[in-house]
This record gives structure tokens, sequence and C-alpha cells, in this order.
């Protein structure tokens, strides 16, 4: 008997992390679906570096709440905007760092400055070694 409540917990663990998962899932692509459905009525335009940061200032609008720059690169990449250079993730980083709309919070998370009420230029991005 003990061992079929242990069993049991034991599988309750499981598929309590299994839930959490396909949450963070369904999160993810809602906010990737509402990303591409707020882009949908615009016109194609070419790819240049300010469009890109106006879609990186809209996914950050959208998801309400500051995201790490690898999440925005999947965001981007998903919408099939290029990031382009030798590192497309860091460049992310570096794009997000020269625009003043958006603001640094520490660890790869940014915010939008009209969020945390910082106007100016956002600090630059200070990458580590992993």
């Amino acid at each position: 008997m003990t061992n079929s409540l242990r069993e049991l917990k034991g599988r309750l663990t499981q598929l309590r992390k299994e839930h959490e998962r396909i949450g963070a899932l369904v999160e993810h692509y809602t906010f990737v679906i509402d990303d591409l459905e707020s882009l949908a009525g615009q016109e194609e335009l070419p790819q240049t570096t300010s469009n890109m940061r106006d879609v990186m200032e809209q996914i950050l609008r959208n998801s309400g709440e500051p995201l790490h720059y690898r999440a925005i690169y999947d965001r981007l990449a998903k919408m099939g905007i290029q990031v382009r250079g030798e590192d497309p993730v860091r460049n992310t980083g570096a794009h997000l760092s020269s625009d003043e709309r958006f603001r640094s919070l520490g660890d790869g998370m940014w915010a939008l400055a009209d969020w945390v009420g910082v106007p100016s230029r956002a600090p630059s991005v200070r990458h580590r070694n992993h």
C-alpha cells in the first residue's frame, strides 16, 4: 500500500511538471500569435534597422512585461525577421541598447523605457561568456 501511494505521488509530481511545461508553451505561442496578428494588417516593409526596432517595441508592448533579449530574438525569428551579424542573438541586445525606447534591467532583460520612467538612452549591453 505504501509503494502504491508513493508511486501515485511520484506520478502526480510528474504530471504537475508536465502541466507547467505545457502552460509555458501555451503562453509562448499566445504571445507569438499576438505579435503576428498585430503586424498582419501592416504593409510589408523592407527590412531596415528602424523597422526591426519598431517590431521589437511591439513585441515588448504585446508581452506587457520585460523580456530577455533571447526571447525577443526568438519572436523576431518566428516572424521571419533576420537579425544580421555574426551572432544574431547578441546583436538583438545591441539593437536594443542603441535605441532610447528600450531600457536594460540587467541580466539580459529588457523593458520599454516608458515602463520604467527612463526617457534617456538605454545603457550598453554587457555580454557575459557562458
